[in-house]
């Protein structure tokens, strides 16, 4: 009798599983790229803000210096 108790909870859990994928999927997305959209020409022509980078990757201390 307790077997079939335990199959009957796992089948509840799976139809209730199902059912919430089911009824509850993602939305499809608002904007969806076409295959003739050229991602790579938007900023082309645009003026874009360049920021400056100061790159630190090799910056040791006078102790650190080898010799």
């Amino acid at each position: 009798m307790r077997t079939n108790h335990a199959v009957a909870l796992v089948t509840v859990v799976l139809v209730g599983i199902g059912a919430k994928l089911f009824f509850f999927a993602a939305p499809p997305p608002d904007a969806v790229a076409s295959p003739g959209l050229d991602i790579s020409r938007m900023n082309k022509d645009k003026k874009l803000p360049v920021q400056k980078l100061h790159d630190k990757t090799f910056v040791f201390s006078p102790d650190d210096w080898p010799g």
